[in-house]
């Protein structure tokens, strides 16, 4: 049942008479939502809004300095101004986080800041020009843009390597799994989202075979280092721990 704006105003009046959990039971909604009204309307923050909302910058900027300071929550700062919900300034809060302030002054809808379409397209322009021309000085910023091509390289080089080693080994469905376990063992060498784009996944998709994780793809995957930490059990008749292990690894070149 949608609530109107005289609906909300008799909901907190009667939680003053009723309390929360009559009203509840009166209005059918739950006794969290006719708290949260109540406080609205002590704080004279239950006001009427219209589907086209805008807010400017600063008052943007104020409601997330307030908030990292720890003045508030998202709830209690959204129950204080009058915002519909809480997630409002939470997305601004994340959008700034991620874009800093350039990401709030784009934002095309709340939560959703504008992408720079022609920024992609722009760098490999640059990129093009620049490995073309035969000049022995380069700006600073040529010289990082030809740096993180390199290491571009580098990364589509050494995860494609071991991708073709080790994939016609397993089923077409654990093939994903293997690209996700790579992305992690390369991790330290390599940006996340360079590594990511190279394995043309996602994220999300990522951080989900990370925690599916199946022991029989990890199995298959380091093979000749779980026979050779077996070998070095049973050679010292199982009296190495898992430092000495560790050290004929080394020895033998497996890490």
């Amino acid at each position: 049942m949608k609530l109107t704006y005289e609906d909300k105003v008799k909901i907190a009046k009667d939680y003053k008479k009723l309390g929360s959990n009559l009203t509840s039971k009166k209005w059918q909604i739950s006794r969290r939502y006719v708290v949260t009204l109540a406080n609205k309307y002590k704080n004279n923050s239950l006001n009427k809004h219209s589907k086209n909302n805008t807010y400017t910058l600063e008052f943007k900027l104020n409601l997330i300095t307030v908030y990292v300071q720890g003045e508030g929550s998202f709830e209690s700062l959204a129950n204080k101004i009058g915002l519909k919900s809480k997630s409002i300034i939470e997305n601004w809060y994340n959008i700034y986080r991620s874009c800093g302030v350039e990401g709030l002054i784009n934002m095309n809808k709340p939560g959703s800041p504008k992408k720079n379409i022609n920024n992609d397209n722009k760098k490999k322009l640059d990129l093009d020009k620049l490995l073309s021309t035969d000049k022995e000085d380069y700006t600073k910023e040529e010289i990082k843009t030809l740096k993180e091509e390199l290491l571009r390289l580098r990364c589509q080089e050494e995860f494609s390597k071991k991708n073709r080693s080790l994939s016609p080994r397993l089923p077409e469905k654990e093939k994903q799994q293997l690209k996700a376990n790579i992305v992690f063992e390369l991790r330290p060498k390599y940006p996340l989202k360079m590594l990511l784009e190279i394995a043309k996944m996602s994220r999300g998709s990522y951080l989900y075979k990370l925690r599916k994780a199946p022991s029989k793809c990890l199995d298959i995957v380091y093979s000749e280092q779980i026979a050779a930490i077996k070998k070095i059990h049973s050679d010292s008749k199982e009296r190495y721990g898992y430092r000495r292990v560790m050290y004929a690894l080394r020895n033998h070149g497996y890490i």
